[in-house]
């Protein structure tokens, strides 16, 4: 019987011929196992990505500092630090995109790698293609170009989003954002006044199987905590019950 890393091989392999064309950033791999290094190698290069190895936790802290990558896949099985409590230490210093990309697939660990702030949980075995499409939707989402100008997208004296310049600010002090949980506050707030599907938010913020929503109603949770006067009763991010959730501005 194949074993899940050959698994992912067959179908990585298979469909890497047909995935889109990447454009070009760095990806740290965090993984213990050879093949599955070798594997996304095969896969990321030529795409255009330039890929750094890293075979433990440990190992991976220290290559993400030397190499500052633009986005992490990461393993949750390694030796030493777990994939868990590496995500948790790169996060309370970056807001890099993390990506789990693991055999570990049951519900308490997804929602754990999720809470932790990772943009993509990704179970094994995967496509070539889904995984790359993934890659894509975390980079279209979390890497800001340079030279673009501050702008303050809204401020009704109490909330103060500036997109551009990823900052949040609650009644004057401000707000740390993961990744995730702004790429997701800034598509509720740039559809404002609109109920966007479950479907349209996992696909617009996650590129997920619509039929999947534990990240939709995670993430709208923690920002609600975050931003709302009272998470229990919101004013910002509204539910329309069945159908999804809007942003409601008060200005």
């Amino acid at each position: 019987m194949q074993n899940v890393a050959e698994q992912a091989a067959l179908k990585m392999r298979s469909s890497v011929g047909d995935s889109r064309q990447a454009t070009g950033n760095s990806i740290l791999v965090i993984d213990d196992s050879d093949l599955t290094q070798r594997l996304l190698g095969e896969i990321l290069r030529p795409k255009g990505f330039q890929v750094h190895a890293a075979l433990s936790g440990e190992e991976g802290l220290r290559r993400f500092f030397e190499t500052r990558p633009d986005l992490v896949l990461l393993d949750v099985v390694l030796p030493g630090l777990d994939g868990f409590e590496t995500c948790q230490r790169l996060l309370e210093l970056t807001d890099v995109p993390v990506l789990f990309l693991t055999s570990i697939g049951d519900e308490d660990s997804i929602v754990r790698g999720l809470e932790l702030g990772a943009v993509d949980y990704i179970v094994k075995p995967f496509t070539a293609k889904i995984l790359l499409a993934r890659i894509s939707v975390a980079l279209r989402y979390y890497v800001r170009t340079p030279d673009e100008p501050p702008a303050i997208a809204y401020d009704d004296g109490y909330l103060r989003i500036d997109v551009q310049e990823r900052r949040i600010a609650v009644d004057g002090k401000p707000v740390k954002l993961t990744s995730t949980e702004f790429a997701l506050l800034t598509y509720l707030f740039e559809n404002a006044g609109s109920v966007l599907t479950f479907a349209q938010i996992l696909d617009h913020v996650w590129g997920w199987d619509p039929a999947d929503r534990t990240n939709v109603y995670t993430y709208i949770r923690r920002l609600r905590h975050k931003l709302e006067p009272d998470a229990d009763s919101p004013r910002y991010i509204t539910v329309e019950h069945g159908t999804g959730y809007r942003f409601e501005k008060h200005i």
